[in-house]
């Protein structure tokens, strides 16, 4: 049986708070264990409360939801706010996610589906799964390392990048280089494989002296890929 979700909401806005507390009761696996419009009595109530996520505004008189993060270490967070200028910050943190008001159901199940992903891998709370915050031509995103498959130069300016994702998305990363990409991401799990390709150890099915097939679909076939002499020692090392 999967594992019920127990939230908290804190928004010192009534009617926003109210409007949410909506949205929370529509979602399965969602149980919402109390509202605050006081952060402050929050922290007052927090140890007496049995709960995994708190859905909390950043910006609120008293203590911010920033500052919760830092009190809770343990507890998964989401932020709502209608300062997008606050986005960086909440990545920073490594909160689940973060969404702009008006709230909208549609973004909001995205983000318990996060938790949901999170907790039923029983990961222990206060151990966060790796994420990349990358800029893209849409704006800022956050990426589980787990989801990246393959990276590869963009054919229009080598500066970026092309992601491609388990899902078969396709992102297009501004100015990033393969370098920066192998510190953040870390080897072995990510190796590159030549001048202008990097790829998640995962995929790769077999290989020969300068050549790597991969269980990875692009355009219905399947990725091959050339191993490129320089690489080839590290290859061989990570698998």
């Amino acid at each position: 049986m999967k594992k019920t979700i127990k939230c908290v909401l804190i928004d010192d806005e009534i009617p926003g708070l109210t409007f949410l507390k909506r949205l929370c009761e529509q979602i399965d696996r969602l149980e919402i264990v109390k509202v605050y419009n006081q952060s402050e009595k929050f922290l007052h109530d927090k140890d007496s409360l049995d709960f995994d996520l708190c859905i909390t505004d950043i910006q609120m008189p008293g203590l911010s939801g920033v500052e919760l993060v830092h009190l809770m270490p343990d507890i998964y967070f989401i932020f709502t706010t209608a300062y997008k200028e606050y986005a960086v910050e909440a990545y920073e943190l490594d909160v689940v996610d973060y969404i702009t008001k008006p709230v909208k159901m549609e973004r909001l199940e995205k983000a318990i589906e996060k938790v949901v992903l999170l907790m039923d891998r029983q990961e222990p709370q206060n151990v966060k799964t790796p994420t990349l915050t990358v800029n893209t031509d849409k704006g800022k995103m956050v990426l589980l390392h787990e989801n990246i498959k393959y990276i590869r130069v963009a054919t229009q300016d080598s500066r970026d990048k092309i992601m491609h994702l388990g899902d078969g998305t396709e992102i297009l990363v501004k100015n990033i280089s393969f370098e920066k990409l192998a510190a953040a991401l870390k080897s072995p799990q990510f190796i590159r494989v030549n001048k202008g390709e990097m790829i998640a150890t995962a995929i790769v099915t077999y290989y020969s002296h300068d050549l790597i097939n991969t269980s990875l679909n692009i355009a219905s076939k399947p990725l091959k890929l050339t191993l490129g002499a320089p690489y080839k020692n590290d290859f061989i090392k990570v698998l």
